[in-house]
C-alpha cells in the first residue's frame, strides 16, 4: 500500500489530508496480481490524518481510511481504521 502527499515546497504538518488525487494526494492498494491496483480519485476517496511528526527521529504517526477503485475490474476496496508509525524521508 502506498500513500503519497506531495505539497510542492510547502512543509507537511499535523492535520487532515484528503486522498482524492487533487494536489497529488493519493493512495494506492496493490493486489498480489501484477497490474491489479486500486487507486483513489474523484468519487473514491479517503482521508489521512497526521497526528505527530518527530523531526529529530524522522518519524510520523497517524490514521487513514480510503476507498480505492480498480479501473480494470470496476471494483472498490474499503480500507478502514488504518494506522501508521513510520520513518519518513523528504523528496
Amino acid at each position: 500500500m502506498t500513500i503519497g502527499i506531495y505539497t510542492s515546497g510547502v512543509k507537511i504538518k499535523v492535520g487532515f489530508y484528503n486522498l482524492n488525487q487533487i494536489q497529488i494526494m493519493s493512495a494506492k492498494f496493490d493486489e498480489l496480481i501484477p497490474g491489479e491496483d486500486f487507486r483513489t480519485g474523484n468519487g473514491y476517496e479517503g482521508v489521512l490524518e497526521i497526528k505527530s511528526i518527530d523531526t529529530v527521529n524522522r518519524r510520523m504517526t497517524g490514521t487513514f481510511y480510503f476507498d480505492p477503485y480498480n479501473e480494470k475490474t470496476k471494483q472498490t476496496v474499503k480500507i478502514t481504521s488504518g494506522t501508521f508509525n513510520l520513518k519518513y524521508v523528504n523528496f
